[in-house]
């Protein structure tokens, strides 16, 4: 099994729902649009590794925990 845009997507989703942010937090913290943050979470968009590394630290990860395949 390989990381998809779209597992990569849901694994952040799910990593910012374990801090209990909305999207429009997690945006306005990382200064992007909410549509750029659900574009990423459905999959639609590439995550950078600039932006992933932004979001591991806001959701408090590591950011090999949000790019393996093992469960958060």
């Amino acid at each position: 099994m390989t990381l998809t845009k779209e597992l990569l997507g849901q694994r952040l989703r799910q990593a910012r729902e374990n801090v209990r942010m909305t999207q429009e937090m997690a945006a306005l913290e990382l200064g992007l649009e909410r549509t750029i943050l659900q574009k990423m979470e459905s999959g639609v968009r590439k995550v950078t590794s600039t932006e992933l590394a932004s979001l591991a630290k806001l959701y408090r990860r590591d950011m090999s925990e949000l790019v393996t395949l093992a469960p958060l």
